[in-house]
């Protein structure tokens, strides 16, 4: 949660949620306690002892609020299974490269000297060289930005040859990353068509340039895009023509949910500075920072390594959020089907409370168990048929307000629904038994001595 630390327990907390609290037991106990009164008042006036509380109106009543705390339960539950299938499609989505073993750390080479991009690529080149000698480090590779840096990160409009100036406006924005020829393989990426980069593609050499394969089935969906150009800028841009030299998976690199299509430059043709390594480890918990300190500090021992991270961690990061909204959510709904239950459970407890003469009567004149549960199931069957479809109708109506939360799960997912509509059964069920057992226990004989 954003600024976590400045979040603290104390009495003006305490006394809202009290105040809250307070306000709520009191608007829940106006209308029983009012009943009470009056029904009582009503009683003594006729000279009678019969309460209001048992006849029809005040059974349909609580009939009522039970069907909108089971409505309201099942609305909750089903959001709440929609960001649990959210949160396992986030954890089980393919990145597109491998995560394992993999960290990252930041050089941002503060001083004056490294103005200078060519000084600042020769210590990044020296840089990498000693870490793929460190012992544990099987590779590294520059790179402009760290992973799941969302919205922020280096970005570019591109016009494809050929393309008219309308056309080019409608291209997608793209993620843009200047790479060095091992990148691709430290990553684990796949190259699926052509080549990777290789020493020949620097200053002075062809431009040339590396496509996701969403961004090159998007500019050539026709047609290979090997040997195709490309420039950045619209079509009347006068940055130079890259030819595509290769087409590599789409990362999930940037951003888990929406990654933006992606293009590929060779470091040494970009004006681009890197500011982080990419290492992978050749053996688990390598101390990722001491080690790149350590190299680092033989080349320039006034520069620091101001952080480091395995993309572990930085993925847990990203899930963070999610499984916040999950667990909130999970609550609310816990909470609510919880309450639903104690309301079928105090519907039907009322109901055997008032009906044991009547109940035992039946008994007496020949009624078995079966009929005896069915006469007390019938006071609960419609409002959870009624809940049931009331909960379904605003959860349809409600579920596509998720739709920013959710990540590959439609807003309308049938097996959440189900999930909720089960829970809410189950629940039902088990809050029956007590009555249920409570009213095919009752004596017939035992109730007619005391009458």
């Amino acid at each position: 949660m954003t600024r976590l630390d400045t979040i603290h327990f104390n009495d003006r907390t305490l006394t809202w949620v009290g105040g809250a609290a307070l306000l709520s037991v009191l608007i829940a106990g106006i209308a029983p306690a009012f009943w009470t009164v009056r029904s009582a008042l009503f009683s003594r006036l006729r000279g009678t002892g019969a309460d209001d509380s048992s006849s029809p109106r005040a059974q349909v009543g609580r009939q009522v609020l039970v069907a909108a705390q089971l409505a309201f339960a099942l609305l909750v539950t089903v959001a709440g299974a929609l960001l649990v299938r959210t949160l396992q499609q986030l954890q089980t989505a393919d990145l597109g490269f491998s995560p394992a073993k993999l960290s990252v750390a930041q050089v941002p080479l503060v001083g004056s000297a490294y103005y200078d991009p060519e000084r600042r690529l020769q210590v990044f080149d020296e840089l990498v060289t000693r870490l793929q000698a460190a012992p544990g480090i099987a590779a590294a590779t520059p790179v402009l930005l760290r992973p799941f840096t969302g919205m922020d990160g280096w970005d570019a409009t591109f016009a494809g040859e050929g393309q008219r100036a309308d056309e080019a406006a409608a291209n997608p924005g793209l993620h843009l990353e200047a790479v060095t020829p091992n990148y691709f393989s430290t990553l684990g990426v796949s190259i699926i068509r052509g080549r990777a980069f290789n020493e020949s593609d620097r200053k002075g050499a062809l431009p040339v340039a590396i496509l996701g394969e969403s961004l090159a089935r998007r500019a050539w969906p026709d047609a290979s895009p090997l040997g195709k150009r490309l420039k950045f800028g619209g079509a009347d841009s006068p940055a130079p023509w890259m030819t595509v030299v290769g087409v590599v998976r789409d990362l999930r690199y940037r951003d888990i949910k929406a990654p933006p299509p992606a293009i590929y430059v060779p470091l040494r043709q970009s004006p681009f500075p890197p500011r982080f390594v990419i290492l992978r480890a050749s053996a688990e918990h390598l101390p990722t920072l001491a080690i790149t300190q350590q190299a680092l500090k033989h080349i320039d021992a006034t520069e620091p390594v101001t952080e480091a991270a395995t993309i572990d961690d930085l993925l847990n990061t990203q899930l963070a959020a999610p499984e916040f909204h999950m667990f909130a959510l999970g609550l609310f709904a816990f909470v609510a089907v919880l309450l639903a239950g104690v309301g079928v459970f105090g519907v039907l407890g009322a109901f055997v409370a008032e009906r044991t003469r009547e109940v035992g009567l039946r008994v007496a004149l020949g009624a078995n168990r079966t009929q005896v549960r069915r006469l007390i199931l019938s006071k609960i069957g419609w409002p959870v048929v009624l809940g049931l479809i009331v909960g379904t109708s605003a959860a349809f109506a409600t579920t596509p307000f998720l739709h920013p939360l959710l990540f590959r799960v439609s807003a309308f997912d049938v097996s959440s629904f189900a999930a909720g509509w089960i829970v809410l059964l189950v629940i039902t069920v088990v809050a029956s038994l007590i009555p249920l057992r409570r009213a095919v226990r009752i004596d017939p004989v035992v109730l007619l001595r005391s009458e």
